[in-house]
């Protein structure tokens, strides 16, 4: 009886037509002053992750960000490149606190 409690609520939250089919921590933000249970923060992840329209649409989403940004590239052997690092947050690099990351490493030599 609880559980199926639990899931009207998590449905009804996600699948309102106000909202739009929320990710989990929006669901989470909306329902909080109402609804608390142990383990809700779980429960409305896992419910949200089921749902094939959220995860449907936020897979398009970040493909359509992906290909934006993504350009066709073409090396031919014996081109040296350098190859475009993301730096890890909070790792201090070459033994001084402050020196900024490095951006890109290389020259590599295609082969």
């Amino acid at each position: 009886m609880v559980g199926n409690l639990r899931n009207k609520i998590l449905e009804e939250a996600h699948k309102s037509k106000y909202m739009m089919h929320p990710g989990s921590d929006k669901m989470y933000h909306n329902l909080k002053n109402d609804y608390w249970w142990i383990g809700l923060k779980k429960d409305m992840a896992l419910y949200v992750a089921k749902c094939l329209t959220y995860s449907k649409a936020s897979r398009d989403r970040q493909k359509s960000y992906a290909d934006i940004r993504r350009k066709p590239l073409e090396f031919k052997e014996g081109d040296r490149v350098l190859l475009k690092v993301s730096p890890w947050k909070d790792v201090v690099r070459f033994g001084k606190k402050g020196k900024p990351s490095q951006r890109f490493v290389g020259p590599f030599k295609i082969l």
